[in-house]
């Protein structure tokens, strides 16, 4: 039955378009290869229930497990338990130890887990080598912001009191490499929420706000609305010595006009999010999850906003980790390995395939 629904969809992809298959967005059949794969795939049956390692309940990864659930259900009768995760850190652990299970982390978090990094706690130092990317979500980037007009750059939160957003976040664990990095001393660092930052800038208990996440963020649109918020700026050379040092950052920009007080595109470093699953998924599997993200691109970006508005495989250059070889095999198959990042299997970080 579920080898029929497979080629059923296959011949509904060679039919139609799909701009969340293509990244062109031109009309265009998808690849025989690609057709020809999933028509022979066939989901074992203890792959018909699987569960999603997602994110706090009502939040953006909760929402997005649900989305591609029905996704999964509608391509190839896979039920997916949507669960609330541990942040990236905890669903890696979870991928790790199941391979009935996929998960959202992001780049740092997969380093860490993938290295057993001894500065991140949650890893007890210990390398866990068996987690694999299925496809690429959406960047979080970094903006630090003041009301004070003397904080230009980010050497002037030195001696300053800085809150870096909720200590488990993406944004606090980058904030902090860049205090190392660049020998940044705050007088004091605050863990809080964003919504909290707004009260604390303006009564003077605060100095600079970080934000890291998807934009715009109601917090600093609320904001900016009145009073003028000063962008702190990043140093581009800087940038690129910190991102080649912690090569899971990357450079990138946040579009001019995304706040009031930000005409310009603002130089920032983007903290990717992926989809990762178990190693031992079998191929097939992790082909089929992964062209399923793809075909749905465009009903998962109605789901969640973060999401570039267009389906591009260009992001794939972003993610940073091992590849699962089905998805591999996908991209393959849709002739955009080339957009793939210069470490992509298994072998290019020196673990087994």
């Amino acid at each position: 039955m579920k080898k029929i629904i497979a080629m059923l969809i296959a011949l509904c992809m060679m039919l139609s378009l799909s701009v969340a298959v293509f990244a062109d967005g031109e009309e265009s059949d998808m690849p025989e290869a690609v057709a020809e794969h999933l028509a022979n795939i066939e989901i074992p049956d203890e792959y018909s229930m699987m569960y999603a390692s997602s994110g706090s309940e009502g939040g953006t990864w909760y929402t997005l497990a649900i989305a591609y659930g029905e996704a999964l259900k509608k391509d190839w009768n896979i039920i997916l338990q949507c669960e609330p995760g541990g942040g990236g850190s905890g669903n890696y652990l979870d991928c790790s130890e199941t391979a009935y299970a996929i998960g959202f982390t992001n780049n740092k978090s997969f380093s860490d887990g993938m290295t057993g990094n001894p500065d991140a706690e949650w890893t007890g130092g210990s390398p866990r080598e068996n987690v694999r990317i299925l496809w690429p979500q959406y960047g979080s980037l970094l903006c630090w912001y003041s009301l004070d007009p003397d904080i230009k750059t980010i050497h002037d939160l030195d001696g300053k009191t800085v809150n870096l957003g909720p200590a488990s976040g993406g944004q606090a664990d980058l904030a902090k490499l860049i205090f190392d990095f660049f020998d940044i001393t705050p007088k004091e660092i605050i863990y809080g929420a964003f919504a909290d930052t707004t009260d604390a800038l303006k009564d003077g208990t605060l100095d600079v706000a970080c934000l890291g996440a998807g934009h715009p963020m109601s917090a600093t649109t609320e904001l900016s609305a009145s009073e003028t918020v000063y962008f702190v700026q990043f140093d581009e050379e800087e940038v690129e010595a910190f991102c080649e040092a912690y090569p899971f950052y990357s450079k990138d920009y946040i579009p001019g006009g995304m706040y009031r007080d930000m005409p310009e595109d603002y130089l920032s470093i983007n903290f990717y999010n992926t989809t990762i699953c178990n190693a031992d998924m079998p191929d097939d599997v992790a082909y089929a999850l992964t062209a399923s993200f793809w075909n749905n691109y465009d009903e998962l970006k109605a789901s969640v906003a973060l999401f570039p508005d267009e389906a591009d495989y260009g992001q794939l250059a972003r993610a940073y980790g091992p590849f699962h070889p089905g998805a591999i095999k996908f991209y393959e198959d849709m002739g955009v390995l080339d957009q793939m990042p210069a470490q992509y299997t298994a072998e290019d970080f020196g673990l087994e395939g």
